[in-house]
């Protein structure tokens, strides 16, 4: 089928007349992942970006194409990757992980001048210059550009990770919850990056409780 979606930037454009002279979006990557950190990608714009043909939500278009715009997109200038670990997952659970891994974004980069748009539902208000969007990744350029800045950036963690635990195979799944990656965890066990705090690994280590991690 084919995807005729296509985020704009109207919304950029609006808040920029409006005075402020940024809008950074803001996307996380990896929230249902069972193993593996969760991403936020912070995507700067302002009155000099070009946009760029392509652009649109990192789960509506190809791993190849998601890498392509991920180098045209990326400058230290302009974006921000920041992980929420696997330990901080862990301990506070995956919602209040990325709302704290936003909170650490915004407190890195706010000002008077700059507007933040925001993926998802949270409780936390993050503030007056501020803007929670349902779909936003599918809606708002600048928001798209964060999560493809976070989906790609966690992918290549994942595959790095693959090397040190790679009877997992995370390097094809990144962590998700499919069949492989359900055998691999019944085999050998959960390992030191495996979300211990969500219901299919509590499920599937429970039967056996003195299993021990893998080092």
């Amino acid at each position: 089928m084919l995807n005729l979606n296509k985020p704009d930037a109207s919304l950029e454009f609006v808040l920029l007349k409006k005075g402020y002279k940024r809008i950074i979006g803001i996307d996380e990557a990896g929230r249902g992942a069972w193993a593996g950190p969760v991403a936020v990608g912070a995507y700067v714009f302002d009155i000099e970006t070009k946009v760029i043909d392509g652009i649109n939500d990192s789960k509506l278009i190809t791993a190849t194409l998601r890498q392509k715009l991920f180098n045209q997109i990326f400058n230290i200038k302009n974006c921000l990757i920041e992980f929420g670990e696997i330990e901080l997952i862990n301990e506070l659970g995956i919602g209040k992980t990325i709302t704290s891994v936003i909170e650490r974004i915004i407190n890195k980069t706010n000002s008077n001048n700059t507007f933040y748009l925001i993926d998802g539902v949270f409780t936390k208000n993050f503030g007056e210059n501020t803007k929670k969007i349902i779909k936003g990744d599918f809606l708002h350029y600048s928001i798209s550009c964060a999560s493809i800045l976070a989906k790609v950036s966690r992918d290549t963690e994942l595959i790095k990770l693959s090397m040190q635990y790679p009877e997992y195979s995370f390097e094809q799944h990144k962590g998700y919850g499919t069949k492989k990656h359900h055998q691999a965890i019944k085999t050998y066990g959960i390992s030191k990056i495996h979300r211990l705090n969500y219901k299919p690994i509590i499920k599937l280590t429970k039967p056996d409780e003195s299993r021990k991690h893998k080092k």
